[in-house]
């Protein structure tokens, strides 16, 4: 307590319990030596004992302040190591205890202060060493951030730079296939060609390199340039796909050597800038395709619009207007003209976007005159940026006349022919992309297949109207006692020419040969085949006009014999005595014919006696016969009238006959009025095919039996229906 109250620390507080309690009990024994002796002693022995008790309690206090003295200059030092103990147990590793004793705790102190600084470094490299790991992995993730090549190069040259030590660092990327390297991104000076020979080694080695600079005895190279290069490989998977070079100054070796942190580090950097690069080249590449891909998906879209809007188009002129209208949209361009050739050679205006007679008029020169004769001459594209300083005078004087300053034109070719050219023009001065002219390409290339097309189509179309319109002529209103009536109704939407007909002819007995026919297939092709049947069909008629069956016999032999099969024909050919009203008729595979009679309540059915004309087999056609009274009207039809689609259902012969019995008894022309009002009057009807109509009126037929039925050389079937 005395001890804590004097402040003692503890060695010193040790040392003077010890004195006390030597000091204290030989004090207590001698006063009470004195005290019991007092009675049997002198004063002059008492004098003396008093004496010795007070120099011994003197030596005591002597001993006291002397064990006090030592052992304060023994705890001070040992209280100051203490407290820089205390101080490195909570991290502060800078405290230092100076002790000057010359003894073991002069020893400790050193000790204890080499110690601090031991600490004290290795904190510092721990704190630089997770320094550099937070500033990688936040690079790592800004390079594996970065979407474009070099600026992911930069970004990891600077890593090198402000977080692992480099005084100067260049990215090489690899060049596939040719052993060189090429730099995307640096950060310092400039690399040189030594750090690129650096480079490629680390590239062929996929090792982790570190050359002095000054021992590449460069070029150039002054006393300030000694320095290390390390050469870092960008290791991706299994391949190394370049290399990071970065130039270190006053950093010793041994801490870029592999193994050492900042070399591992290099090491684990490089792994994880190869992926970056990686990721980069990655999306460059997928952007780079995304764009190739977005401009010809709006190629092929504007090709595509261009081709939709044509493709409806029969006509040349239809097909050549909308083609105008449509690329002229398609390259936002203010006119789009379409050249062709006229009879003379020289190019005209065919269509225009913008319909103008004085420009088509004023536009007219041979090829290879103006840019767009060049275009069809040569069959190449040409361009003018501003037309009045066009070499060709007549570009410069058409500018002035229609107004236009830029143009492209581009030649629509099929094979290796010319057919026509497609000029797209500015009213201002334009520079065409190379976007355009692939769209303009792209477009002259498919239109030029669907004008020729249109073209091929249109002469067909011309040749096979103007058969089939000699071939399907109107029937006689009169011909030997009968009264004949027609319809021919073309189904326009789907076939512009048919190979239906009929025809009326008078043959030399006097009797009236009636045919109707229908030959497959559309087109010029049918409009031939057409032909060849009806005219090798006449001179048959002649040759056995009592025996329609042998018409049809030999015909059909004859287009064997000349076609091979290529098409077919049924034909109903009938031979009509117009006196007795006797009919003689063949049927090859036609639809039976109808025979009205009894005031139109009776039907009778002409039906077939043979197949198709044509089909490659050889018929045995039968001649039938039946009469006609006064008054009765035959009525011959194709397969127009029966196919026509009313409603859900298909019209057939039962509903051919129905609408007949809803005439009535009429003559034949009205007969046929009635039957193309009824067709035309339903808004469900839908016409597939051609439809031929013929009908002949028997008014100056002699009374006779109604309607007998009989056979020439065959059976024959004739069906009936009474309404």
């Amino acid at each position: 307590m005395v001890a804590r109250l004097f402040g003692l620390g503890s060695i010193r507080r040790k040392l003077v319990l010890a004195m006390v309690a030597a000091v204290v009990p030989a004090l207590l024994v001698s006063v009470w030596h004195d005290l019991a002796s007092d009675a049997r002693t002198s004063a002059a022995d008492q004098a003396q004992h008093r004496l010795t008790l007070c120099l011994s309690l003197a030596a005591a206090g002597l001993g006291l302040v002397v064990v006090f003295v030592a052992g304060n200059k023994l705890a001070h030092p040992i209280r100051r190591l203490a407290h820089a103990a205390d101080a490195m147990a909570v991290g502060d590793y800078r405290k230092r205890v100076k002790v000057v004793t010359g003894d073991e705790l002069q020893a400790l102190a050193e000790s204890f202060n080499a110690l601090g600084r031991s600490l004290a470094r290795h904190e510092a490299a721990a704190r630089h060493q997770s320094e550099m790991l937070a500033g990688m992995a936040e690079a790592a993730r800004m390079a594996s951030s970065t979407l474009h090549l070099n600026e992911c190069g930069r970004v990891i040259a600077k890593v090198m730079c402000s977080h692992l030590g480099a005084r100067d660092a260049t990215v090489f990327r690899s060049l596939a296939g040719e052993g060189e390297v090429k730099p995307i991104g640096r950060c310092g000076k400039r690399a040189r060609s030594a750090w690129r020979l650096v480079a490629r080694r680390a590239v062929e080695s996929h090792e982790q390199l570190m050359i002095s600079e000054r021992g590449l005895a460069q070029p150039g190279a002054g006393p300030g340039d000694d320095a290390i290069l390390v050469g870092v490989p960008l290791s991706s998977g299994d391949k190394t796909i370049g290399a990071i070079v970065a130039r270190f100054e006053g950093v010793r070796r041994n801490d870029l050597q592999p193994g050492s942190v900042r070399g591992d580090l290099l090491h684990t950097f490089g792994v994880h800038a190869a992926a970056a690069i990686s990721n980069a080249e990655a999306y460059s590449q997928s952007e780079e395709y995304s764009e190739v891909l977005g401009e010809w998906v709006d190629h092929l879209s504007a090709v595509m619009q261009v081709a939709d809007a044509i493709s409806p188009s029969l006509t040349l002129d239809e097909t050549l207007e909308a083609l105008a209208k449509a690329t002229a949209a398609a390259l936002s361009a203010d006119l789009c003209c379409i050249f062709r050739p006229d009879r003379e050679g020289y190019l005209v205006i065919r269509a225009c976007s913008r319909p103008d007679e004085r420009l088509v008029e004023k536009v007219r020169f041979r090829p290879g005159e103006t840019e767009t004769g060049r275009a069809f001459a040569e069959r190449r594209t040409v361009l003018c940026r501003d037309l009045r300083k066009s070499k060709s005078a007549l570009s410069r004087r058409l500018v002035e006349q229609i107004g236009m300053r830029a143009m492209i034109s581009t030649p629509m070719v099929v094979g290796d022919r010319a057919i026509g050219a497609i000029t797209v023009a500015s009213a201002k001065p334009r520079q065409f992309m190379p976007r355009d002219i692939r769209l303009l390409t792209s477009i002259s290339l498919h239109t030029a297949v669907i004008v020729r097309n249109a073209d091929l189509y249109t002469r067909e179309w011309s040749i096979a109207e103007t058969l089939q319109s000699n071939l399907v002529s109107e029937a006689p209103e009169e011909c030997c006692g009968l009264r004949f009536a027609c319809r021919y109704v073309p189904a326009w939407e789907e076939a512009r020419i048919g190979g239906d007909f009929y025809d009326v002819t008078p043959l030399p007995d006097g009797k009236v040969a009636v045919v109707i026919g229908d030959v497959s297939g559309k087109g010029l092709s049918a409009a031939i085949h057409l032909a060849a049947c009806k005219y090798m069909m006449k001179p048959l008629m002649f040759a056995y006009p009592d025996d329609p069956a042998a018409v049809l016999t030999q015909l059909n032999r004859a287009m064997n014999y000349y076609f091979n099969g290529s098409f077919f024909v049924t034909v109903f050919y009938g031979a009509i005595d117009s006196e007795t009203g006797v009919i003689l008729y063949a049927n090859a595979g036609h639809l039976p014919g109808i025979l009205i009679s009894d005031q139109g309540k009776l039907h009778s059915w002409l039906a077939g006696t043979g197949g198709p004309l044509g089909s490659g087999e050889n018929w045995n056609y039968q001649t039938q016969q039946v009469s006609a009274n006064p008054g009765d009207v035959l009525l011959l039809y194709t397969d127009g009238v029966t196919d026509m689609s009313v409603g859900d259902c298909v019209l057939g012969i039962e509903g051919l006959e129905n609408i007949v019995f809803e005439a009535g008894q009429c003559p034949g022309s009205e007969l046929l009025s009635h039957v193309c009002n009824r067709l035309a009057s339903d808004s469900d009807s839908v016409q597939r095919d051609d439809i031929a109509l013929l009908a002949a009126s028997f008014e100056g037929v002699r009374e006779s039996h109604p309607a007998s039925l009989g056979g020439i050389g065959g059976k024959g079937s004739v069906a009936q229906r009474q309404s």
